[in-house]
């Protein structure tokens, strides 16, 4: 039976929309920090999009929760000053520094500098190097955002989780990006593995100065962490407490660095690694002749714990807290890693015995891959979810992990879903391009299912936050929007989807276009659209196709 009791709030998943396609040519990543009231007179066809847009006031008496999430936090956060694994501590002996020179091998020749057109009254064209970041306070009023050209196809990204205790730069945040070096040059699959020293990658560290005073400042790429493990499918943060500004304790391990966090990585070769990253501005201590704002590269050497299992492939994985990890499979099992005590010692892909004993569950749950598990809350959650390529989503319960239930089945692969902790209500997308709302609480006023955005194309990723109820879903032709889903429906009164910014992509002129200040569209519009099909004309109904293949038989 699924628990009727709701989850005390957790630290806020500091999470941007990211795409976890497979084949992409998107090389730019955008980031938005604050969001303002305005309206924007838009005619859109299929296809394209012509925005006049023009600022006015916000609307009086109109609740601001509607609009998007305000700077107070509508929920408590309780995890914001707990720490998480204080013994474990980043090493010099598992990074090795390399020149530039050396790290070009370990990009792409292809992409480089690309031509993005922003501004409202009068846009303006701005080439943005590889490697770099666009500041949109100088061509939108009031607009805190970034537009990062990374050179690569971004697969994974995230916000590094600080305890503010320990800060000592509270507006200093971290933003790490990772995904396939070279894109559109090759497709590939989760199931396509890339041998350890066959495909040279990277990971990138970049540094935000996230304050509201005055002009915004320019990120910049701090690290870049080297690698050969393949292309990057996805990377999650160790969700809180896994900060150090100093080394607390007295070592004469001269070795020894504090950590700016641990990041877990699905890599292309087959395993799921954890990197415990240092903080940077001890890892420049060490490298006095690196200038503030130059890129320090460092390789890889070690991985402080590798991940694997005999016969099957890696294809999804979220942190259970700060001591669980959980692998999804392609035999469709999902396997619970105890992550403290094998932080501290390592652990390497040839012990077997090592990675027998830290494996606290190894449970089947789907007929297929696992493409996504997301569980509900952030310390010490004890239930998640999973979809898989059979269609399913299922409810997992760690106090019972060998029985679980099935909630939907679907007639397509669910990719991404999500599930704040301070509700009982699961996000995830079905086969028509519409995000529900599945309701787990039968005893609330909402419907068991509802609609919650809609859309002509699919569904690429999904974020929630801790501190509000709003969620946000990216598009594959680059909308992204944003929905409370503590929103009630009420009949013959539109249910609107709130628009943050379009980033357009022109094939012909390889030039990117961002678009923001585009009007609310109401959700049951996409409903009256003609569905696609990929393996049939539209007008062609499966009752006549059917009729027809009898006809022929007899």
């Amino acid at each position: 039976m699924l628990r009727r009791t709701t989850r005390e709030n957790s630290s806020a998943r500091k999470t941007a929309t990211a795409t976890k396609t497979k084949t992409t040519t998107t090389t730019t990543t955008t980031t938005t920090t604050t969001t303002k009231t305005t309206t924007t007179n838009t005619t859109k066809t299929r296809g394209s999009a012509v925005v006049k847009s023009k600022r006015v006031k916000p609307v009086p008496k109109r609740k601001p929760d509607l609009d998007g999430p305000t700077i107070y936090n509508l929920f408590e956060d309780d995890t914001n000053n707990r720490v998480a694994h204080p013994l474990v501590h980043a090493s010099m002996k598992e990074y090795k520094r390399v020149d530039k020179s050396e790290a070009l091998a370990y990009f792409s020749d292809s992409v480089d500098s690309i031509k993005v057109t922003v501004g409202l009254s009068t846009p303006s064209t701005v080439t943005l190097p590889k490697r770099e970041a666009l500041c949109l306070d100088t061509h939108v009023d009031y607009k805190q955002s970034y537009v990062f050209n990374s050179g690569c196809a971004v697969w994974g990204i995230g916000f590094c989780p600080k305890v503010p205790e320990k800060d000592t730069t509270p507006n200093i945040h971290y933003l790490a990006t990772a995904g396939c070096r070279d894109p559109g040059q090759q497709k590939y699959t989760l199931l396509q593995t890339q041998p350890e020293g066959s495909y040279l990658n990277s990971i990138q560290l970049w540094r935000m100065d996230l304050s509201l005073n005055g002009p915004q400042k320019q990120p910049v790429l701090d690290i870049c962490l080297l690698h050969d493990y393949g292309v990057v499918w996805d990377l999650k943060w160790c969700p809180y407490g896994a900060y150090d500004n100093e080394l607390v304790e007295d070592s004469m391990d001269k070795d020894k660095l504090p950590k700016l966090g641990i990041i877990a990585c699905l890599f292309g070769d087959g395993t799921v690694r954890t990197i415990v990253v240092p903080h940077p501005v001890a890892l420049r201590s060490k490298y006095p002749d690196v200038q503030e704002n130059e890129t320090l590269y460092m390789q890889i050497t070690r991985a402080r714990c590798t991940l694997s299992l005999p016969g099957t492939t890696p294809t999804a994985m979220a942190w259970g807290g700060a001591e669980l990890l959980s692998v999804g499979h392609s035999s469709g099992h999902i396997v619970l890693w105890n992550m403290s005590e094998i932080l501290k010692t390592g652990l390497e892909k040839n012990e077997k015995t090592a990675q027998g004993k830290a494996i606290v569950c190894n449970a089947p749950s789907h007929d297929g891959c696992v493409m996504c598990i997301e569980w509900h809350g952030i310390v010490n959650p004890s239930e998640y979810i999973s979809s898989g390529v059979d269609g399913k989503i299922v409810y997992h319960d760690t106090t019972d992990p060998f029985i679980s239930q099935v909630l939907i089945r679907n007639r397509v692969i669910v990719n991404e879903m999500t599930w704040p902790s301070h509700s009982l209500k699961a996000i995830a997308h079905d086969s028509d391009n519409t995000v529900l709302i599945m309701n787990l609480d039968v005893t609330s006023q909402f419907k068991v299912l509802e609609r919650m955005f809609s859309s002509y194309v699919k569904p690429w990723g999904m974020a929630s936050t801790e501190h509000h109820s709003f969620i946000a879903v990216g598009l594959v032709d680059g909308w992204l929007r944003i929905n409370n889903i503590n929103q009630i429906r009420r009949k013959s009164k539109p249910f609107f989807q709130r628009t943050v910014y379009l980033l357009c992509h022109n094939k012909e002129t390889n030039m990117y276009q961002y678009i923001e200040d585009v009007t609310s569209s109401d959700v049951d519009i996409f409903k009256y659209n003609v569905p696609s099909s990929r393996y049939m004309d539209n007008a062609v109904l499966i009752s006549r196709v059917k009729t027809r293949s009898l006809f022929l038989m007899i």
